[in-house]
């Protein structure tokens, strides 16, 4: 009797840790989700999150729910879906949650910032959504063969003129391709055509040196 009972008692703690991610973790079918079905705390974060971005769906305008949606999906389908360990998903579970948590009304970039870039002024906007072109950044790659971005933590663009005009983008990504995966910091011109891209250590990462990189490799005629 004692047995049997055990046996309904472990089946069902089993059941309630297995779907206790905010997706159904029997159809999980990348790394990222079965190491949070497999992990009790990355589960509970995964809850936390499904409720903080719920809030911030709600906070948000009208006008900015669309993007805020846009925004989740590309979170998920890059930051999270590309790490492979449990560190790097709580990194970037955590920094999402805060972010989220902020449950601001409009969902916008910052707000173009006047800067004197080798000897010129450029105004250069920081993105929310570090992921928001990895698909024109992956139309310039598909050119280069066997490469693709899975991920870009870092966007950065140089409007020509105002905000939403003419732009030209830079990002430190991921790269995966045949040789694995790689740090790389990467520009492209949407109006131009201008593209660009390199290896990058990971001590040599902040915005100047992207700044820099993007208006001297792709800004301008």
């Amino acid at each position: 009797m004692f047995s049997k009972k055990f046996l309904v008692l472990s089946v069902a703690l089993f059941s309630s840790a297995v779907f206790a991610a905010g997706f159904n973790c029997d159809k999980s079918a990348v790394i990222a989700e079965r190491l949070i079905c497999s992990n009790a705390k990355l589960s509970a974060l995964d809850v936390d999150l499904n409720k903080a971005y719920k809030s911030a769906l709600e906070s948000a305008s009208s006008a900015s729910k669309t993007t805020l949606i846009k925004e989740q999906r590309n979170w998920l389908a890059y930051a999270r879906d590309s790490c492979e360990d449990v560190n790097c998903l709580k990194d970037a579970y955590t920094t999402r949650i805060a972010l989220l948590r902020k449950n601001v009304e409009w969902i916008v970039n910052a707000r173009p910032i006047p800067m004197a870039i080798d000897g010129q002024q450029r105004n250069v906007v920081f993105h929310r959504d570090p992921n928001e072109e990895v698909v024109f950044f992956n139309k310039k790659l598909s050119e280069e063969g066997g490469k693709r971005l899975i991920e870009c933590h870092r966007l950065v663009s140089l409007p020509v003129g105002y905000a939403n005009s003419d732009q030209t983008y830079g990002a430190y990504c991921t790269m995966i391709s045949d040789k694995g995966r790689r740090n790389v910091i990467i520009c492209a011109d949407k109006f131009i055509g201008h593209f660009s891209f390199e290896d990058y250590e990971n001590d040599k990462e902040n915005d100047l040196n992207l700044i820099e990189f993007t208006n001297r490799k792709c800004f301008g005629g």
